[in-house]
């Protein structure tokens, strides 16, 4: 029966579409007698030290073996032949997608002892020109985290930077778009579906408790890793061993401990309780396992809220002048300090922020034979907040709130087995799923943007159901000193949606004085939608060959293909628009939503090489390749987004807009705006290369030095059509005489350089160092990747947006520290002490984590009429640059960060001539730390007691300014007004985890058995 299941799973991966696991470790190695000849047959064997489990290979011709699928954790190995000495090695460790070579020289046996070796630590890479980095079990138990969740370390590995809060949504790889990251659980998809990330803080999701360790690959990745163009995050979660191991915990934080935030009267309220428990060991000994975990959060906060609202004097103007205006003017919040604006209030204040989060996860690990090895894995997070919804108030004159829940379980079944000792193949099928829903108690059932003053915002309602199904398999085969791997993908998205449930509209002011006069600039509408379902499917292939070209050089090639299926509705809905392939701009019903991009064909190449001169202690690798991906998912729905009515009225087409709407209404059949989409569109290509020294200071310790280059094309680039043509003053497609409507298509570039350095020190000397460095520089033309772009300012002209990247951050450091301090019994001082000495100064750690990051770019904007400009769309509009004038005052400062008087109106009929992306926000920089005792109660009980301080030095950590800019005056005559341009009125960060905080501490108490 064994034989029979045996046959027919290996009948299924022959069928079965599938990709390579990367979540395991690989051992591999040459045997060699003293005379450096191969030894064919020697049995080497494998052990866990946490499960006892045993795994067994036999070297081939070439005196090569292969260990493949190893889970992460400890290990211990044997060598054995006829003839020879047994080698043993001592206990050395396996991470996450490592492959690690250990060597062995046989002699011939006199007499039946055993070898022992000493394995030196070595995490150097010797196998690929990867740009990444391990993050280990002990950095994420030990290190502070503020908030505990593991997207707060993924900023901390080469290539990667943390553009704002250290959320999901804000870690970014060599320069690209979130959207572009590709995030894994137990090597099946784990990412937000509709987005890459999730569209909420989820702490728990996948918590830190139940991680066994992660890996952040960032760039030059070889070819068995793909399905999305950036950063590649692989998340192993923990198992049980041959001993029961469990542990219980409480983190506390309360506002009496934290300082006050900046811009902020008073401390705001906060209580935040973080609790949960594991259990793992042996069902069955060295044979089936478990590993259970739980875990809960609860926060009750009065986030902080910011903007600029109008003052008393001008809402009364307001009203006197606009009396259509009064809902509108009394939803701001009306509170506040003056500003440079005389019409604008500062206001800082606080809304409610409840947080209530449950997460639990299950998995058992099985050893079926010598030969197969099963695991299975659930795990769930259901997660509910409710959130102050910017400065519009209620009725009762209480800020309005916005109420989100997501819940989000991911499952996994793995088969892996051994053919043979040079066949291997690992086969899973995955589920992930996240269930959204969002409302909130909105008072206005619009949108109002005033420039000047911050946005009225009608909070999204939402119901989403989003579905992953993956089945994924890996096969390694060994030939002489090649290592042949391939595989394939295939993941299923089902997306259904009702989205928005009620209308969407929103009504754009120029500026103050326009909003006193009720003079509207545009009206947009987006009609309510049914649930649609969106559906697609996404295959990948591989094919790789690591060979040892020599014992100290070693060459991988790979081949990748990543094909897309189209996007569609599962019952043909959609209204598809696109100038470039439709007739009248409006396609066909039952059009094709777009057409696939068959094309990705995506070589890789690395070579990396150990001199013999400097001892093995120095790996010079290069290498780089093509990588492509389709970026957001959820965007490709336009035709879907395009069902309802949608139509946008502005004050060019329709003169006199203003409130109430309806007397103009009967222009919107001729204003319809749909979101246009480039049927032949392509997937986004990008193309890295890497130079990499690496060099090995000491046991256990090490440097490295890379360069990484990185282009990019057929970006996501957003457009703005239909505008009017200057030469014949009308618009180019008849059919929407009224209106411009955004169009889709993928023209984008960026270019990207950087230098990184890193020193890294492994935690088994009991102090454990990572720093890491980047220099870069990132250049696009507004497209990021993804489905992140800005609009043109000239839409006809995409490169002359070509500036400084959104997020080119040009330095960027990182650094952590644990030292478990070497005092009392067993260490360097007082390691004779009694046991009341040594209750009192052993079981003392410290750890630390800090950032340094420049500031951000920022565009500086200009509100200006349509009829000012030649195509008469406004958006995004920049002014023009004074020569010779400062960007910066003289005497910077958070009420005047930026110089207005660089800046001038630009003469009608012309675009401004101010580069994008021209000035900076205020960089940042903090420092969070860590103190732990843990007294042992018996030999495997143990309690602990830690403080962290996040931000120890209660830095101020500055928000960006505005960058937003009015005029005053009238025609030809127009001059900027300064108002409150360059005010910086928010911190850098309103919410009580992640980065940019002020100094708050957290206390612990843990249980570990």
């Amino acid at each position: 029966m064994r034989n029979l299941a045996i046959t027919g799973f290996s009948f299924l991966i022959c069928l079965s579409p599938a990709m390579a696991q990367t979540d395991r470790a690989t051992l591999t190695g040459t045997v060699t007698d003293a005379q450096g000849s191969s030894v064919r047959g020697a049995v080497v064997t494998v052990t866990s030290v946490a499960s006892g489990l045993t795994y067994r290979s036999v070297t081939n011709s070439a005196g090569v073996y292969l260990i493949n699928s190893l889970p992460v954790g400890d290990y211990k190995e044997t060598i054995v032949e006829s003839g020879f000495h047994p080698v043993q090695f001592s206990s050395f460790a396996l991470q996450i997608g490592e492959t690690r070579e250990m060597n062995a020289k046989l002699t011939v046996a006199a007499e039946d002892t055993v070898i022992q070796v000493s394995t030196e630590e070595d995490d150097l890479n010797r196998v690929s020109t990867e740009i990444g980095g391990v993050v280990q079990g002990a950095q994420l138990n030990e290190l502070p985290m503020n908030g505990r969740s593991f997207e707060r370390l993924e900023a901390t590995v080469p290539g990667a930077i943390d553009a704002a809060g250290s959320t999901q949504d804000q870690i970014r790889f060599v320069g690209l778009s979130q959207e572009d990251n590709g995030f894994h659980m137990d090597g099946v998809d784990a990412s937000g579906i509709n987005h890459q990330f999730e569209k909420l803080d989820m702490r728990l999701q996948i918590p830190v408790e139940a991680i066994s360790e992660f890996k952040a690959s960032s760039a030059a990745y070889s070819a068995d890793q793909g399905g999305s163009a950036g950063g590649q995050i692989e998340i192993v979660t923990k198992s049980g061993g041959d001993r029961f191991h469990g542990s219980a915990w409480e983190y506390l934080r309360n506002d009496v401990f934290d300082a006050r935030p900046w811009n902020y009267k008073g401390l705001p309220k906060l209580r935040l309780n973080n609790f949960g428990a594991n259990l793992g060991g042996p069902i069955v000994k060295k044979k089936l396992f478990f590993f259970a975990n739980w875990e809960a959060y609860r926060q009750v906060l009065a986030a902080q809220v910011t903007g600029l609202v109008p003052t008393p004097a001008y809402r009364t103007a307001v009203i006197a002048k606009s009396p259509a205006l009064a809902t509108i003017i009394n939803s701001y919040i009306n509170a506040g300090t003056p500003t440079n604006d005389p019409n604008a209030l500062s206001f800082t204040g606080a809304g409610t922020n409840p947080v209530q989060e449950d997460a639990g996860m299950v998995r058992l690990d099985y050893k079926l034979s010598s030969r197969t090895n099963i695991f299975g894995r659930y795990s769930t997070d259901h997660f509910r907040t409710t959130a102050p919804n910017g400065i519009e108030i209620t009725p009762t004159g209480q800020l309005s709130s916005l109420f989100n829940t997501l819940t989000a379980p991911n499952a996994i079944i793995d088969v892996s087995h051994n053919f043979t000792s040079e066949l291997f193949t690992d086969f899973r099928i995955g589920y992930n799923r996240d269930e959204f829903s969002e409302g909130g108690d909105q008072t206005l059932p619009y949108n109002v943007a005033v420039t000047g003053f911050g946005t009225l915002t009608t909070p999204p309602t939402d119901d989403r159901y989003d579905t992953a199904y993956s089945v994924v398999d890996d096969t390694t085969f060994v030939k002489g000193n090649n290592v042949f791997k391939g595989g394939l993908r295939v993941r299923r998205i089902q997306e259904n949606k009702n989205t928005p449930k009620i209308p969407v509209i929103t009504a754009t002011y120029l500026n103050e004085n326009n909003f006193q006069q009720n003079l509207m600039d545009s009206y947009a509408f987006q009609g309510a939608s049914a649930m649609t379902g969106q559906r697609q499917t996404e295959y990948g292939a591989y094919f790789m060959d690591t060979i040892k070209l020599k014992q100290n050089l070693i060459l991988t090639a790979g081949l990748r293909y990543d094909f897309w299926s189209v996007d569609h509705d599962v019952l043909g809905r959609g209204v598809v628009v696109d100038p470039a392939t439709c007739a009248n701009i409006l396609c066909p019903a039952g059009s094709a939503w777009y057409f696939p991009d068959r094309n990705n064909l995506a070589p890789r190449l690395s070579v990396s090489w150990s001199p013999a001169v400097f001892h093995n202690k120095t790996v010079i690798s290069g290498g780089g390749g093509i990588y492509y991906g389709q970026g957001q998912f959820g965007h490709l729905g336009a035709a879907v987004g395009n069902i309802p009515q949608r139509f946008t009225l502005a004050q060019t087409t329709t003169p006199g807009l203003s409130f109430p709407l309806d007397p103009f209404l009967g222009n919107a059949a001729f204003s319809v705006s749909p979101t246009a989409q480039d049927r032949n569109r392509k997937d986004a290509q990008i193309s890295e290369w890497t130079l990499t020294v690496q060099q090995q200071l000491a046991k256990g310790t090490s440097m490295t030095a890379s360069y990484i280059g990185s282009v990019g094309s057929s970006l996501w680039s957003n457009l703005v059509a239909n505008g009017i043509n200057p030469s014949t003053g009308k618009r180019p497609y008849a059919s929407y005489t009224n209106s411009t409507f955004t169009w889709d298509r993928t023209q984008g570039t960026r270019a990207y350089n950087a230098f990184e350095l890193g020193v890294h020190r492994d935690y088994r000397t009991g102090l454990l160092i990572s720093a890491n460095y980047q220099l870069a520089h990132s250049i696009d033309d507004g497209s990021v990747g993804g489905a992140e772009a800005i609009s043109p300012q000239n839409q006809s002209c995409i490169r002359c947006e070509r500036a400084n990247s959104q997020f080119d951050m040009r330095h960027y450091l990182t650094a952590s520290a644990i030292w478990q301090l070497p005092i009392g019994r067993g260490h360097a001082v007082l390691g004779n002490a009694g046991s009341f000495v040594n209750a009192l100064v052993g079981g003392w750690q410290m750890a630390g984590i800090g950032s340094v990051r420049g500031g951000l770019p920022l565009n500086v904007t200009l509100s200006r009429s349509a009829t000012a400009l030649p195509d008469q769309i406004n958006s995004n509009q920049r002014p023009n640059r004074v020569q010779g004038v400062p960007l910066y005052p003289a005497n910077r400062s958070t009420k005047q960060w930026l110089n207005p008087a660089a800046f001038a109106v630009p003469a009608n009929g012309t675009w401004g001539n101010a580069g994008r992306n021209l000035v900076r926000g205020p960089g940042h920089w903090q420092a969070d730390m860590a103190l732990q005792k843990t007294v042992k109660l018996r030999e495997t009980l143990s309690t602990s007691f830690r403080v962290e301080a996040f931000n120890v030095f209660n830095v101020a950590q500055y928000g960006s300014p505005v960058v937003a800019l009015t005029s005053t005056g009238s025609g030809n005559n127009l001059q900027i007004a300064p108002a409150n341009f360059g005010l910086i009125n928010s911190a850098f960060s309103t919410v009580p985890t992640g980065s940019g905080t002020p100094r708050q501490l957290e206390l612990s108490l843990r249980i570990d058995y």
